[in-house]
């Protein structure tokens, strides 16, 4: 008969000097992608709809497989795109030639009807069943990076406001189990588009913030619609470098058949809060050719109804870009 389990041991004690000198005989994570997301972190990736998002994780996901060594892999679970958006996504619209990515990029897309049936003949939860899924991937494919794409379609799939904590919970278990490094995408409610990008803009739960290592999220520039920044929202591990006061900036661009996110700088987040100036938003309202002669100021109440018309007409620009992209 085994003996019986004491409550002393289900917690490891050691003084705070023991604790740094057992660490010291570990191996220091290493960056996954600059100082945003390290070895051994779950991680979160969150933006508004139609900012780039995916288009970011593609691209953080295939310089990773780039430099693995061996049989490792890295799986990108995509309930995003279908197989055909992604192609068209990845094609040069002159040549028609493809992206040739990386082969240790593996791109993972789920079956919903396979996955209804699995639960009906399991009896087990829809979060259940993916987890499990996942991890025979992690085996069959020897990889310990996965990226998920995205979060939130998965809660929508069960709509159960708490789906979202298992998963985030099961997925916090995998890690430690396997010792993998997980990137997980999401959305952010409708929001102020000038107000600052915080652990707040999350979708969802504020307690999904709990789970997360470390958090970083995508913004539409105000000061440019064809500029996105890039800010870091949680760090556990390594430097707080990316943070309001120097967020970097990028644009998203398709070189020949590769569409992501090309470097411009560094900025405070603060500068792409801020619609153009009153006389540049009399220059773009004017740009019809209906210019008010000897008019250079605005009175305040038509300044107001000129900068709604102005920031409705660039986001509906903006999605009018992400479509003809992701359309193309």
């Amino acid at each position: 008969m085994a003996n019986k389990p004491s409550l002393t041991d289900i917690f490891s004690a050691m003084t705070a000097n023991q604790a740094i000198e057992e660490a010291k005989t570990q191996k220091n994570p290493n960056k996954l992608w600059k100082e945003f997301w390290f070895e051994n972190e779950v991680c979160c990736l969150f933006a508004d709809a139609n900012v780039g998002k995916s288009i970011l994780a593609v691209q953080i996901g295939n310089s990773i497989a780039e430099k693995l060594k061996g049989d490792d892999t890295i799986l990108y679970y995509d309930f995003e795109l279908s197989k055909k958006q992604f192609e068209l996504r990845y094609t040069d619209e002159k040549t028609k030639d493809t992206f040739n990515f990386n082969d240790k990029f593996i791109r993972v897309e789920l079956d919903s009807d396979k996955v209804r049936d699995y639960c009906e003949y399991s009896k087990k939860a829809f979060d259940e069943v993916i987890i499990e899924a996942i991890e025979a991937n992690i085996i069959k494919y020897n990889s310990k990076i996965l990226i998920v794409d995205n979060l939130s379609w998965l809660v929508n799939m069960k709509d159960t406001a708490t789906t979202a904590g298992k998963l985030m919970k099961n997925l916090c278990e995998i890690k430690k189990k396997y010792g993998a490094s997980i990137l997980v995408l999401s959305h952010t409610p409708k929001r102020n588009l000038g107000s600052p990008l915080t652990q707040n803009s999350l979708s969802g739960s504020k307690k999904l913030t709990n789970f997360f290592d470390a958090m970083f999220a995508v913004g539409m520039s105000l000061k440019d619609q064809t500029l996105r920044y890039v800010k870091q929202i949680k760090v556990r591990t390594g430097e707080f470098k990316y943070g309001a006061n120097h967020v970097e900036i990028c644009k998203i661009e398709k070189n020949g058949s590769f569409l992501g996110f090309t470097h411009i700088g560094y900025a405070t987040e603060a500068e792409h809060l801020k619609p153009p100036k009153k006389k540049e938003v009399i220059k773009t309202v004017s740009s019809d050719g209906k210019k008010r002669k000897g008019r250079r100021t605005m009175s305040g109440r038509m300044f107001r109804s000129e900068l709604a018309t102005y920031q409705i007409d660039m986001v509906d620009k903006l999605v009018d870009d992400a479509f003809e992209i992701f359309t193309k």
